[in-house]
Formats: structure tokens, C-alpha cells, sequence
């Protein structure tokens, strides 16, 4: 018998988890914007940041899903509507692995983990072995101002090592940390990847997410006007074009997704080499 059928998800990574492992029928509320079309009919419980308790309560879930830190704030509130509550905080992509394994045993379907777990590590060991390039400095771009970038101690910083590059190495416990311009214009990276969406490839702007108040969203970035910014027209990635939008899964979802974007990362560092 499955453990949990009545599930609560507060995350988009833990919704592409749970799809991977064909139990999204589990899922009886999440949060909006949800950007997978299995989930189009699922409950609305609010927003990422701002989960709506009621809404919550009234699905009566047996287990609630979210990220620590975000919703570390309404841990006591959960508790009150069920005993089971799980807050993942992955620092790398052995730990995203492990949560997926966790994922899959508490929905009962631990006889499908294995062949999943297989396949992610087989795009990393893909990766490795067919774009085997010169390192090039690598540069992830959340914000310009102010400038923050995930340490070494995190699963972004990883994925793009894996992917063959060399990210800017800064070591801490915080999951962001704050930079200077001029780090970066030390750093010079050759490379940047920016949050935001492949705009670049379509030369499209992603839709809002309803109720979006963000002056200037990563979303709405064009990555071609990164070139013409003050100071980041100075970088070598800038001189040479190599500056490339990426989604939000490709790089910030600790979930399979991350492996799709760990490919996508390395073939364009090999074509940029």
C-alpha cells in the first residue's frame, strides 16, 4: 500500500520530481504559477512565497512538500494540518539524487527510482565524456543589482562544473551570496549564463506570472542587451556573444530537470571553446 496519496507540493522542483516518477496523480494542490501541464487542473494554493494555509487545509493532505528556508516560516502552521511536512534543502546533485530516492519511497513506487536514478546519472557521465573541452569561466546570472551568485556549497554551482565549466568560486553557508561588479570584471568570465528564460534562441519574452509586481523580472530579460550593459560589455563573454538565457529548470529546480540542463549548459560551452 502507498504511504502517501494525498500530497501537498509547494515547489516546482518537487513537482518535476513526482511527474518523473508517474505519481502525479498523488498531487492534490500546488502552488501557481505551475508550468507543467500534468498539474493544469490541480488545486491553486497560493504562491511559492506565499502559501494560502486555508487553501491548504481545506485538500486535508496527508504530507506537505516544500523548500527549507521559504517555507521554513510556516513549519508550526503545517504541523497543524498534518504530521508529515518535508522541507528539502539539496547543496548538491548527490543530494537531489537521494531526495528523488526519498520522493519515490514514500509514494511507493521505489521499484521505478532505480532506472530514473540510472538515466540522470547517465547524462552526467554523457556530458563528461562527449564535450571534453578547455574549462571555460563561467558566470550564472540571477540579478545585476544587486549582484548574487551561488556558492560553492550549492547544486547550481555544481551543475555548471559538471556541465565543463568553471564557475566564480566563492565559498560559503548561504545559499546566495553577494558580489561586486568589479568581482566579475576580475573573474572576466567567458561564458555567461543568465536566469531568465532561452530568449536568446526564440527572441521572445516569457509571459508574467499573474500578479507579478518585479520592476524589470528576469523573465522579461533580453540576454543580447547584457552585452550593452555598463561595465558587462567589458567582459570577454560579452566581446565574443557568449551570453545565453536559460529557464528556471535548467539550472534553479534541485530536481531531474537540472540533468536536462547540465547537456544544454556543456554543449553550448563546447561550441563556445
Amino acid at each position: 500500500m502507498d504511504r502517501y496519496n494525498r500530497i501537498v507540493t509547494l515547489a516546482p522542483s518537487i513537482n518535476d520530481i513526482l511527474i518523473a516518477l508517474g505519481v502525479q496523480d498523488k498531487i492534490v494542490g500546488t502552488i501557481d504559477p505551475c508550468p507543467f501541464p500534468e498539474l493544469q487542473n490541480c488545486f491553486n494554493l497560493g504562491s511559492f512565497s506565499e502559501p494560502n494555509l486555508d487553501l491548504i487545509k481545506l485538500q486535508k493532505p496527508d504530507l506537505i512538500l516544500g523548500i527549507e528556508g521559504i517555507h521554513t516560516l510556516y513549519l508550526d502552521s503545517f504541523y497543524e494540518i498534518t504530521e508529515s511536512v518535508l522541507l528539502f534543502a539539496p547543496k548538491n546533485l548527490q543530494n537531489i539524487l537521494e531526495d528523488i530516492e526519498l520522493l519515490a519511497s514514500l509514494t511507493g513506487v521505489k521499484n521505478k527510482v532505480d532506472l530514473l536514478i540510472s538515466e540522470l546519472r547517465g547524462k552526467v557521465k554523457f556530458v563528461k565524456d562527449k564535450y571534453r573541452r578547455k574549462k571555460l569561466r563561467s558566470f550564472f546570472l540571477v540579478s545585476p543589482d544587486p549582484l548574487f551568485i551561488p556558492p560553492t556549497s550549492s547544486y547550481q554551482y555544481e551543475a555548471i562544473l559538471a556541465a565543463g565549466g568553471e564557475p566564480f568560486s566563492i565559498k560559503s553557508e548561504n545559499s546566495w551570496v553577494q558580489i561586486s561588479i568589479m568581482d566579475v570584471l576580475e573573474f572576466d568570465p567567458e561564458i555567461i549564463f543568465s536566469c531568465g528564460g532561452r530568449i536568446n534562441l526564440d527572441k521572445k519574452y516569457f509571459k508574467r506570472c499573474k500578479g507579478c509586481k518585479i520592476i524589470n523580472p528576469a523573465c522579461q530579460r533580453n540576454v543580447n542587451d547584457i552585452k550593452g550593459w555598463n561595465f558587462w560589455s567589458q567582459t570577454t563573454a560579452a566581446r565574443k556573444g557568449h551570453i545565453y538565457g536559460l529557464n528556471c529548470e535548467d539550472i534553479c529546480y534541485p530536481s531531474p530537470s537540472i540533468f536536462n540542463g547540465i547537456e544544454y549548459m556543456a554543449k553550448l560551452i563546447w561550441e563556445a571553446n
